[in-house]
C-alpha cells in the first residue's frame, strides 16, 4: 500500500513553510546544520547498550563527525570489563557502516560505570566530576520495558532512576539539552496525547500504596494497560515537576521498530510488541483478537526516533520551556493492525514461513467471542498438530509456541481495542526547519515512510535477527 497522508498533514505542511523559514536560521541569520550543534561538545547517554541507545550512538558518531566524546553509563556485568562490553557492541552489524567510513570515531565512546538502581547511580566521584565538567547534552534513554516486571521494579528503573539522572544533570556546569525518552502511551487511559505535559493517571496516595504493596489493583481501576505505561506516565509528571532549570526536551515514541534506512535497514535486536503480534499471526499461532479493523497500530522506525532526538537536542539548546515531541505515524501516515497482519500473513504464505496454516485475523469487541474463536481457530489446530507430532514420534511444539503468541496478544489487546490518537504536530514542524542536507541525514518525518516498502523489510528482519538467530 502506498504511504498515506491525511488532510491534516497536508494542511500542516503548507503552514510549515513559513514556520521553517524562520526557525532554521541561527543568530547571525545563517542556517545552522544539525551536526554543527554537536561540534566540540560531549554528550552522556543512558541506556546506550539498549536497542534504541545503540542506534542513537551510531547516528551521533556517523552524522556528527566533530562531536567530542559520548559518555555511556553502563552497569558492570559479572566480571566483564566495560570496554569489553563496548567492543562486543561495536562488533554488531549496526556499526559496520561507521567502521568502514570512520573507525576512529568509536574511540570517542567512553564507558562510565553507573547503575540506575543504586544510590547516586553508583558513579565514582572522579567520574561524576568528569561528567559535570565535560558533558553538554544528556540523552536519558534507559528504561525497563519488561511486561513481566512488577510495578515496584518498573518504578525503581523508570521513575526513581530518572530522578537520579536528573540530579546528575543538574550538576553539569554547561548543560545545553536534557533529552528524556518517554513513550507515546504514557497517557493511554485517555486515548489521546497532544505534545503537551500530562497529568498523573493516579493520585500520589494510590502510587504510594502500589509501591508499598507491590500490587496494581488500584491502577487496574483506571486501565488494563501494561504496568510499564503507568510507570512512564508517573515519570513524565516527575520530569515536569522537578526539572527546575534543566533545558528539558521530551521524546515520546510510539512502538519503536526496526530501522527503516540508516545505519542498516531492518536492523533490530529486541522483540517489539506490535510486529511481534504481526509475526505470531503470520505463523498461524493466533488468528483472533479484540478490536476493530480500523484501529491504528502506531509504529515508528528506530532510526526516525533517534534522528528526532538528535535534531530536537540541537534545535532546543538552553530552552526555558519543556519541549515535547511525539514520534509516531498514526495521525499522519496510519497503518492498522489488520493491515499489518494481512501483509505479514501474505509474506509468510509467499515464503512458506509458518508453523500452522495462517488464517485471516478476526477481530471482535467481545472478549467472550475472542475467547471462543481462539479455542476453535487456534487452540484446537495447535492441539491436533501436537497430537500428529506425537504419533510420528516427534516432540510436540505448537501449544508451547502458541502460549507465547497469546501472551503477546493479551499484552497489546488494550492497544487494539480503539485507536490512541497521538498528535505529532510539533515533530512534523521541526522536520520542516531542516534543509535538504539535514533532511537526508536525519529523516524523521512520518510521511516519508512507505509501508509497502518498509513492512517486507520488517518481516524479514524479525526472522533474520530474532527468530533464526536464536535457533
Amino acid at each position: 500500500m502506498a504511504s498515506r497522508c491525511c488532510t491534516r498533514a497536508r494542511t500542516l505542511h503548507n503552514h510549515a513553510r513559513g514556520y521553517a523559514h524562520g526557525a532554521q536560521l541561527g543568530g547571525g541569520g545563517q542556517y545552522e546544520r544539525v551536526a554543527d550543534a554537536f561540534r566540540d561538545r560531549s554528550v552522556l547517554v543512558t541506556g546506550g547498550t539498549g536497542f534504541l541507545g545503540k542506534i542513537l550512538i551510531e547516528r551521533l558518531l556517523y552524522n556528527c563527525a566533530d562531536i567530542n566524546n559520548i559518555y555511556v553509563l553502563m552497569r558492570q556485568k559479572k566480571d566483564v570489563p566495560l570496554h569489553t562490553r563496548l567492543e562486543e557492541m561495536f562488533s554488531l552489524p549496526l556499526f559496520s557502516k561507521l567502521k568502514e567510513s570512520n573507525p576512529a570515531a568509536l574511540e570517542k565512546v567512553v564507558p562510565v560505570h553507573g547503575d540506575l538502581l543504586q544510590d547516586q547511580l553508583a558513579i565514582a566521584d572522579k567520574d561524576r566530576k568528569l561528567l559535570e565538567d565535560n558533558v553538554n547534552m544528556v540523552f536519558h534513554v534507559a528504561a525497563s520495558v519488561q511486561f513481566k516486571a512488577t510495578f515496584r521494579e518498573l518504578m525503581q528503573h523508570n521513575y526513581f532512576g530518572t530522578r537520579k539522572v536528573m540530579d546528575l544533570a543538574k550538576g553539569i556546569k554547561d548543560l545545553e539539552s536534557f533529552v528524556y525518552f518517554s513513550t507515546a502511551y504514557s497517557n493511554i487511559a485517555r486515548k489521546y496525547l497532544d505534545e503537551k505535559p500530562i497529568a498523573a493517571l493516579a493520585s500520589q496516595e494510590d502510587i504510594d500504596y502500589c509501591l508499598r504493596t507491590d500490587t496494581v489493583d488500584r491502577l487496574r481501576k483506571i486501565s488494563s494497560a501494561p504496568v510499564y505505561t503507568f510507570s512512564k506516565n508517573f515519570t513524565e509528571v516527575l520530569v515536569e515537576q522537578e526539572r527546575g532549570d534543566l533545558p528539558t526536551i521530551m521524546i515520546r515514541p510510539a512502538a519503536v521498530t526496526a530501522c527503516l534506512r540508516d545505519p542498516l535497514p531492518g536492523w533490530m535486536d529486541t522483540w517489539i510488541a506490535h510486529p511481534s503480534f504481526f509475526v505470531e499471526h503470520s505463523r498461524g499461532l493466533v488468528s483472533a483478537a479484540v478490536g476493530h479493523r480500523d484501529v491504528v497500530a502506531d509504529i515508528i522506525p528506530a532510526d526516525y526516533v533517534a534522528n528526532l532526538a538528535i535534531v530536537a537536542a540541537a534545535r532546543g539548546r538552553r530552552t526555558k520551556e519543556m519541549l515535547i515531541y511525539n514520534s509516531c505515524t498514526g495521525t499522519m501516515n496510519p497503518l492498522t493492525w489488520m493491515e499489518g497482519c494481512d501483509l505479514f500473513r501474505q509474506y509468510a504464505l509467499q515464503e512458506g514461513k509458518w508453523d500452522l496454516p495462517p488464517r485471516k485475523l478476526v477481530q471482535s469487541s467481545s472478549y467472550l467471542v475472542v475467547h471462543l474463536l481462539t479455542i476453535i481457530r487456534d487452540r484446537i489446530p495447535a492441539l491436533l498438530g501436537d497430537l500428529w507430532l506425537r504419533l510420528k514420534g516427534e516432540q510436540p511444539k505448537y501449544l508451547k509456541l502458541q502460549k507465547r503468541a497469546l501472551f503477546m496478544r493479551d499484552n497489546v489487546d488494550v492497544l487494539m481495542e480503539t485507536s490512541v490518537f497521538l498528535k505529532c504536530t510539533q515533530a512534523f514542524l521541526l522536520a520542516q526547519t531542516l534543509d535538504d542536507h539535514d533532511r537526508e541525514r536525519f529523516p524523521f518525518d512520518p510521511n516519508t515512510i512507505n509501508w509497502s516498502e518498509y513492512m517486507p523489510t520488517l518481516y524479514r528482519s524479525i526472522y533474520k535477527y530474532m527468530i533464526e538467530k536464536k535457533k
